[in-house]
């Protein structure tokens, strides 16, 4: 069975959040999505401040998860703190 759109957004902020930044061919292969349909779906993560959009040179962008995307994966329960997420203790700054 497809997935639906929200499992499909919800899918890419949680590969975003787990192993970013990405950029949209990483995350392509990740979840077999095609390039157009992808950028449609990164464009609407962005738009609504679930991933960040970050340039790197003239044309390589990469996508990280935002505060708001973590939000989102609690209340799925989906978020767990990886490596690389800023959720894990390891990775914040001593106040």
């Amino acid at each position: 069975m497809k997935p639906t759109k929200l499992e499909e957004y919800v899918i890419i902020t949680k590969i975003v959040a787990q192993q970013g930044p990405l950029s949209p061919l990483q995350i392509s292969e990740q979840t077999k999505t095609d390039s157009k349909r992808l950028k449609e779906q990164l464009d609407f993560l962005v738009e609504q401040e679930i991933l960040n959009q970050q340039s790197c040179g003239k044309k390589a962008t990469h996508y990280t998860v935002s505060a708001t995307g973590i939000k989102v994966l609690k209340f799925f329960g989906l978020n767990k703190p990886t490596k690389n997420s800023p959720n894990n203790p390891d990775n914040q700054e001593p106040k």
